[in-house]
């Protein structure tokens, strides 16, 4: 098993593009592979019938498709964001490499042109027609005349090769040439943004977030190293005003390691800026800072955002209520980022990193890579050797899958969980059901035997007693797969207070996040008569619908309108029999 690093973003972290379900690809050991079957660790075979390329990065999503028809050779479907291999017609070079000269760059005399479907689909007709398909021949390439048409609303799935890749072209079954065209986002792949947000627009899943520009939902995109021995997750934390609530559960839930808050230098540190900060500070959750847009910021305005960067953490420090002594650290393009990290590793509570950047460019985001690719979980779980030690499994998503049953997606936060395991699945409202574990995979579809802690995974169950089922939607925040039920209604919390705009006294009900747990609580008793910004209490909480699966030293964020607190639980008050 490898070790997991959660690294949340408040920001953007891109996904992609690619082909329909069941697209066959040629394997480097000439084999065939569907595209939704590809891992990570596969290696496809290159353009030239020879290269190997290693899969560093798999993503799926849903789009518009085309369908590509071709004279002389297999057709295919993609999404409308894929990106086409296709070779001029030699007779018409000339004409046909000078009118694509005017909308895209190229270089010059380019065997075979890349082109966006979506461009292609749009183009003079004298100039689609002598634009080929390509297939690989042992001697040659041959082509072969292309029709590309529109074809639904369906699914895509796509993977990406590791950095430095310059050729990203490799084969379907029949050798047609395609390129890998899967945008994981800027930080995480090889790929630039067009500076008008094509990237960040490739991840997002419903039409108002198209619409606005906002991402509203927790997306996670997963990486692996070369020696595959670590993962790096990257947590989309949905970073706008309108999604805060949004940003607060998937900070509970999805266990970050580290933050990452993007900040555009041209825009300087705005309302969220301060709001986010405050909820890592107040987490105690080591943090970078990347400041995008450099490219278009004007030089004093760039320099203007890094000094009220600095001024507030300046600020942050000479306030005793917060307890933050933290420092400024610009990491220009040439700064030796493994020194860096070496520093960060010990220094992390002290230091914070900030790396200039620009996603059209690409100037600094390599730091920014080495940076998070060198980073180690922070996080200590309790690794267990057996049901005898303590299981807690955070459902984050639920899933009905036909011929299979309910499969639910999550991260282990304690013990170990093995094929055959008898656990419960709960508390559904007071009630825990006993299960049985079917099958255990990975996040990257493989099949594993154990699940061990700060690891995450998808696992399919039975209920032992048939009689006892629950729908897919019944299966509600705060269920877990445990293997000693426990219902708690009160706990005590050493709580702080980060922003609020009303007196905070007994009888006050926020929404609180435990983990999973998303539930509004009435304050029973507090320390103190009132509550003030930035102090702490210690302060009795009670459940005010159902009880919960929760326990001492569980971290605590808790809302309710524009207040905002955190803490963690140091009492169980009491316990409920299942």
């Amino acid at each position: 098993m490898w070790k997991e690093t959660r690294i949340g973003v408040i920001g953007s972290v891109d996904s992609g593009k690619c082909f329909a379900y069941n697209t066959p690809i040629i394997m480097s050991d000439k084999s065939i592979k569907k595209i939704q079957n590809i891992k990570i660790g596969d290696y496809v075979l290159g353009d030239d019938f020879k290269e190997a390329k290693l899969v560093r990065m798999v993503v799926r999503g849903k789009s518009n498709m085309f369908k590509i028809y071709q004279q002389n050779a297999m057709d295919y479907r993609v999404n409308k964001d894929h990106i086409l291999s296709l070779k001029i017609r030699k007779s018409k070079y000339k004409e046909v490499f000078s009118y694509l000269k005017t909308i895209e760059h190229y270089p010059d005399k380019n065997d075979i042109i890349d082109i966006n479907v979506n461009l292609y689909f749009n183009l003079p007709g004298n100039i689609k027609k002598n634009l080929l398909g390509v297939k690989h021949s042992e001697n040659f390439n041959e082509t072969s005349e292309i029709v590309v048409l529109r074809d639904g609303f369906d699914f895509y799935y796509g993977f990406s090769f590791y950095h430095g890749v310059t050729n990203r072209r490799f084969l379907l079954a029949d050798k047609t040439v395609v390129h890998n065209s899967t945008l994981t986002g800027v930080v995480i792949n090889d790929l630039l943004d067009d500076g008008r947000g094509k990237v960040r627009s490739l991840v997002m899943k419903h039409p108002h977030e198209k619409q606005s520009g906002r991402t509203s939902c927790i997306v996670q995109n997963y990486m692996r190293d070369k020696e595959n021995k670590s993962v790096q997750i990257l947590v989309d934390l949905a970073g706008h005003e309108k999604y805060l609530k949004t940003t607060i559960s998937g900070i509970s839930k999805c266990f970050i390691d580290y933050a990452c808050i993007v900040v555009a230098a041209n825009m300087g540190v705005l309302k969220m800026t301060r709001e986010h900060l405050g909820i890592v500070l107040g987490m105690n959750i080591p943090f970078c800072i990347v400041l995008t847009k450099i490219d278009i910021s004007p030089k004093n305005v760039t320099e203007r955002t890094l000094n009220d960067l600095k001024n507030l953490f300046l600020k942050f420090s000479k306030n005793k209520k917060l307890n933050v002594n933290k420092n400024i650290l610009i990491c220009h393009k040439n700064t030796d980022v493994n020194q860096i990290n070496t520093r960060y590793a010990t220094e992390y509570n002290k230091i914070v990193p900030v790396f200039p950047v620009s996603s059209v460019s690409g100037d600094g985001i390599q730091n920014v890579r080495n940076f998070i690719g060198n980073l180690n979980p922070l996080s200590k779980f309790n690794i267990g050797n057996g049901i005898s030690d303590k299981v807690n499994f955070i459902i984050e998503s639920v899933y009905s899958i036909h011929g299979i049953g309910l499969v639910v997606s999550g991260f282990l936060e304690s013990g170990e969980i093995k094929l055959g395991d008898n656990l419960f699945l709960g508390p559904y409202y007071a009630k825990f059901y006993k299960i049985t574990i079917k099958s255990i995979h990975n996040n990257f579809r493989e099949s594993i035997p154990v699940l061990s802690a700060g690891n995450s995974g998808c696992i399919n169950f039975k209920f032992i007693n048939s009689k006892e089922t629950l729908k897919r939607n019944s299966i509600r925040n705060g269920v877990k797969i445990v293997n000693k039920p426990l219902l708690v209604s009160e706990f005590t919390c050493r709580i702080k207070l980060l922003h609020h705009h009303t007196t905070i006294k007994t009888g006050y009900q926020p929404v609180i996040h435990i983990g999973n747990i998303s539930q509004a609580c009435i304050i029973m008793e507090m320390e103190k008569e009132t509550l003030r910004l930035y102090e702490d209490s210690k302060v009795k909480f009670k459940f005010r619908y159902h009880p919960e699966y929760v326990e001492t030293g569980m971290k605590v964020l808790f809302r309710e309108g524009k207040t905002k607190g955190t803490g963690e639980i140091i009492e169980i008050i009491n316990y409920l029999k299942n």
